[in-house]
């Protein structure tokens, strides 16, 4: 039988990105705080990875070998295409945007096929997957620096300021926030400080004082 491949594993600090090419010349970019599993040299019938965080993927094609993404809600079966998956664990929803070429999805209640220009969100409180149709360009935007938040909580920002920024969030009066409930997009690069003023924008009463590396909100 064929030795086991030897695993590698790449882990993306808060603040920062990553772009690897594995061995099949597959080219994977890793959004901040991911974590990223991967052979040395993939030999088996499958390309398998695994991923917790986010990363846009442009997959070598062999449809002899389908690469799949296992992630902490779904694997991502694929035969040679462009795609991003954002599955961080301690968030609340995972997805699947699809540029080119075409993906599956399986996961414990759904085995879907995607489209070009469609996203598929998994929820995890219902465990159910919504799939509707996008511009996949913006759910990529995050490679240039750029931030998309839908629907976002209190939580999701705070999280979101902790991974592009790399600072620690102080939310003193966490009640006033409760309601938030932001739909946001910068398709390019953003400060800290242009991101919480656009915030404050959003959220009525929202105030902020920024020190070197952490942030509160009061």
């Amino acid at each position: 039988s064929p030795e086991a491949p030897h695993m590698l594993q790449c882990y993306v600090p808060n603040g920062s990105t990553r772009t690897l090419t594995l061995s099949d010349s597959t080219v994977v970019t890793l959004n901040a705080g991911t974590t990223f599993v991967y052979p040395e040299k993939f030999c088996a019938d499958t390309r398998n990875v695994f991923l917790n965080g986010e990363a846009s993927f442009s997959v070598a094609k062999d449809v002899e070998h389908p690469f799949i993404v296992t992630a902490p809600d779904f694997d991502v079966e694929v035969y040679g295409t462009v795609f991003n998956v954002s599955a961080y664990s301690e968030n609340r929803n995972s997805s699947v945007v699809l540029s080119e070429g075409r993906v599956k999805m399986k996961g414990g209640t759904f085995d879907t096929f995607l489209a070009v220009g469609q996203k598929a969100e998994y929820r995890k409180e219902s465990e159910s997957l919504v799939v509707s149709n996008v511009d996949p360009k913006d759910y990529f935007s995050w490679e240039k620096g750029g931030i998309m938040l839908q629907r976002a909580s209190i939580d999701d920002i705070i999280r979101t300021v902790n991974r592009v920024y790399g600072l620690d969030v102080q939310c003193n009066y966490a009640h006033k926030y409760t309601d938030a409930c932001i739909t946001f997009k910068s398709l390019e690069q953003i400060g800290i400080e242009d991101f919480l003023k656009s915030l404050s924008q959003l959220i009525s009463g929202m105030r902020y004082e920024i020190r070197d590396d952490s942030v509160n909100l009061f």
